[in-house]
């Protein structure tokens, strides 16, 4: 194209080389021109293509750059430099200097840290993929041992630690496979099995930490809204159990969270329990939960206690019967005191004469002491704990 305009009075024409153009257009706002484009192939007497000049000095970018009479924002330029248009102009023609929609803010509930490592975290094998292998030959290789195991499943890792004195292996070992499925695989074809001439290999599944404890929910919150609340937070989440009261008109104010694996519920923990975050301006209390061992609903049904978590270090026993103490007849309150060398305890019991006390006691919305808000749940009587594998 050819920019043909008047400028100082004196008519001038310039070629499409990006010197010229920025010069053309420049100097057209400065005067007020207007400026036209014509076709290139249009003949044109009065300027021959061969008398056109092939440098303009005077219009050098630099020095319009420079002139205090032409902000850099007045135009908008594309990336080579070749054509200038005012902003406003090249929007209303709906050219592709179109304004960008404004971002979306993130929730004001989701974690804004939390997102592209995802899809990292839920790649690694789901918990109860891991199993334990006792008893085992020192003699056996990483390799061995890998080949063993591809029979029942691609394997994702192997962990066989080795005696740094002897080389050979301290007989035991930890293989992750990809599945359950395999991992289920595995320990029924390999359990009590002989390799390289040992007989009664031991093969259980792995305990791994992939079940959080989550207290000071809000006790008002349904299970779908605690449920909705956490997979906003962390994707991994699998499985929520929320025990209610017995009129099962509102939450104890904690729940039991599966994870899809250990790594996903490190993260969890972390997420929940960062500065700022809170549902329903509760501030969230999380950690690992304890190995799951059932309790019989009978003795359940007999326990006259309640469990105390969150108490600071300043609490007294007569402080605790005294808090509780409108519920009902109270027969004592036990501090634990800290395991040597430990750090204090931050929990306590208090027991009741009457069960019903200790119904009403945990059916209270918020108990606090010096401005410290306290969980409260039933106790659990002690069970009878078995060996349930070995944990990697």
């Amino acid at each position: 194209l050819v920019l043909r305009g008047a400028i100082r009075g004196d008519r001038a024409e310039y070629r499409t080389d990006s010197q010229h153009l920025k010069g053309a257009c420049r100097a057209s706002v400065r005067s007020g021109t207007q400026i036209t484009a014509m076709d290139d192939h249009a003949e044109d007497p009065e300027l021959p293509e061969e008398e056109l000049p092939e440098e303009e000095p005077e219009l050098e970018e630099e020095k319009l750059e420079e002139d205090p009479e032409l902000p850099d924002e007045t135009l908008a330029a594309d990336a080579d430099g070749d054509s200038a248009a005012p902003m406003e102009e090249a929007k209303a023609d709906g050219g592709e200097n179109k304004e960008e929609p404004a971002a979306e803010e993130p929730e004001e509930d989701v974690d804004p840290l939390k997102g592209t490592e995802d899809d990292e975290v839920l790649k690694k094998p789901p918990h109860s993929s891991e199993i334990f292998l006792g008893g085992i030959p020192r003699s056996l290789t990483k390799e061995e041992l890998e080949e063993l195991c591809q029979e029942h499943g691609d394997v994702f890792e192997i962990r066989l630690l080795k005696d740094v004195t002897t080389g050979q292996n301290r007989g035991y070992a930890f293989v992750v496979f990809k599945t359950r499925e395999a991992a289920a695989k595995a320990i029924e074809k390999l359990n009590g099995s002989e390799i390289k001439g040992k007989k009664g290999v031991r093969v259980t599944l792995s305990e791994s930490k992939f079940r959080l404890f989550v207290g000071n929910l809000p006790r008002a919150m349904t299970h779908a809204e605690v449920l909705e609340m956490l997979k906003k937070q962390e994707p991994g989440v699998e499985a929520l159990e929320l025990p209610s009261e017995l009129n099962a008109a509102r939450n104890r104010g904690y729940a039991f969270v599966d994870l899809y694996n250990s790594a996903a519920a490190e993260r969890a923990r972390k997420t929940l329990t960062r500065p700022g975050f809170k549902v329903k301006e509760n501030v969230l209390t999380v950690r690992w939960a304890e190995p799951r061992n059932e309790i019989p609903q009978a003795d359940l049904a007999k326990v006259k206690s309640i469990y105390v978590r969150g108490v600071p270090a300043t609490i007294t026993e007569a402080n605790l019967k005294e808090l509780f103490a409108e519920h009902g007849e109270i027969e004592k309150a036990v501090l634990p005191s800290a395991r040597p060398g430990g750090v204090v305890r931050d929990f306590a019991f208090v027991h009741f004469k009457e069960r019903e006390s200790a119904v009403a006691a945990v059916k209270v919305e918020k108990v606090e002491f010096e401005g410290k808000t306290l969980e409260v749940s039933m106790a659990k009587p002690q069970p009878k704990r078995e060996h349930e594998g070995q944990q990697g």
